[in-house]
């Protein structure tokens, strides 16, 4: 700092002396300098004094004070720094520069203070400093490997979403994450340490070789779906225009049968643009919805009309029933048809029902056709002419027997 002289001493109205807070290390400073009358200020250093400058004051003693204040700012700023330099991620180049300065401003100082102490202490520092300095070197080679390794993660990362791309791949998520990527990349170079060029130019030119091959087999992928889209797209409207003339059908089988093709062809027809593929998806659903609810209708008084159905046939199997036990079976057997005709002529009756109907009728028909079984055994001629056989053989069987046990009687005296 520069000595003040006679012409560039401030005025005595903008004068303001601060008293130092450490009184004690002001006093101590005091004894090294000394001031005239005229308020002219020396500084005593290594046996001889130095002028440093003229303070105009009421106070001659302030004039000294004034210079001690310089001298214990300094301390305080070199006491502040040595802290920060400690506990600070402070860069080797502000440690330089921080030191430069107060080697400067200590060469000859416009002070009152202990300045040869002063040095000794910065020389001290300076000590310090070289070994913080070759701490930041290690530091710093650690960080920059720990950047390294996070830029290979984030190319390797990049090299896996590369390799998942296939027809399934979901396109928008997969360039979320390489946005992400590239997010990742961005910070490291604005927050991290610089690592070696050729480390540096050899990952990017990786990350942007694989970035690159995703998006262009993005435009690609979206080429080609926009090609296919419109042509699912006009499928499409040809399904949905079949779709709404057979919603006016009432063949309901035949038409029921059509619209479960028209759904197979639905989904061989591929996606269209999603909003435009939903637009189409309602109309078809829409079509196919009306004749189905039709339908439903209609199937509702069927479903009446089959109920009276079935309960007409049961009514007509009660009757039925009445044929039991049979004993003529050929009467039986012509009232059982005349009563199936009957059945027949009733119609349809609920899918559900039909098995319960067809189980009471078999009972009947079951015993009408043992009942016939029977008599059919009963009256068939063969049987008649190997049953009057057979009685012949029996009796000629005993008849021979009667004979041989006469013959062979023992005699009596």
């Amino acid at each position: 700092m520069e000595n003040k002289t006679k012409n560039s001493s401030p005025k005595k109205s903008s004068v303001t002396i601060v008293k130092t807070a450490d009184e004690k290390s002001a006093k101590a400073a005091e004894k090294f300098g000394r001031v005239d009358s005229d308020g002219t200020v020396w500084l005593i250093e290594n046996g001889s004094e130095r002028k440093i400058g003229e303070y105009k004051v009421k106070e001659p003693k302030d004039a000294l004070k004034f210079y001690v204040k310089r001298y214990l700012d300094i301390v305080d700023r070199i006491s502040l720094f040595e802290a920060r330099m400690k506990v600070a991620k402070l860069k080797k180049s502000d440690i330089d520069a921080s030191l430069a300065n107060f080697h400067k401003e200590l060469e000859k100082p416009s002070v009152v203070g202990d300045v040869a102490a002063l040095r000794e202490r910065l020389a001290k520092i300076l000590e310090q400093a070289e070994i913080i300095k070759l701490e930041i070197d290690k530091n710093k080679a650690l960080d920059v490997k720990q950047t390294i390794t996070k830029r290979i993660k984030i190319v390797n990362d990049a090299e896996k979403l590369a390799n998942k791309i296939n027809d399934r791949i979901n396109w928008k998520q997969t360039s979320e994450k390489f946005s992400q990527l590239l997010e990742q990349w961005s910070n490291e170079q604005k927050t991290g340490p610089r690592i070696p060029k050729d480390i540096e130019e050899d990952l990017w030119n990786r990350f942007s070789k694989i970035r690159r091959a995703f998006e262009n087999a993005r435009r690609e992928f979206y080429s080609s779906f926009n090609k296919s889209a419109e042509i699912a797209k006009k499928t499409k409207q040809k399904i949905i225009d079949k779709a709404k003339e057979l919603s006016q059908s009432e063949k309901w089988d035949e038409t029921q049968a059509a619209f479960k093709a028209l759904m197979q062809d639905w989904k061989a027809a591929g996606r269209a643009k999603r909003s435009v593929d939903d637009k189409l998806w309602d109309e078809f659903k829409g079509y196919m919805g009306a004749f189905y609810d039709k339908k439903g209708s209609k199937d509702e008084i069927l479903e009446e009309e089959y109920q009276k159905n079935y309960e007409a046939k049961l009514a007509v199997i009660e009757d039925m029933k009445k044929l039991l036990p049979v004993n003529n079976s050929k009467l039986a057997r012509e009232k059982y048809r005349a009563f199936m005709s009957r059945i027949n002529d009733l119609g349809k009756v609920p899918v559900s029902k039909i098995k319960i109907v067809r189980d009471e009728i078999e009972k009947v028909d079951k015993a009408i056709a043992e009942a016939e079984n029977k008599d059919w055994q009963q009256s068939d001629p063969r049987k008649l002419e190997i049953n009057q056989k057979l009685s012949e053989l029996k009796k000629k069987l005993e008849s021979q027997t009667s004979a041989k046990l006469k013959t062979n009687k023992p005699k009596t005296k």
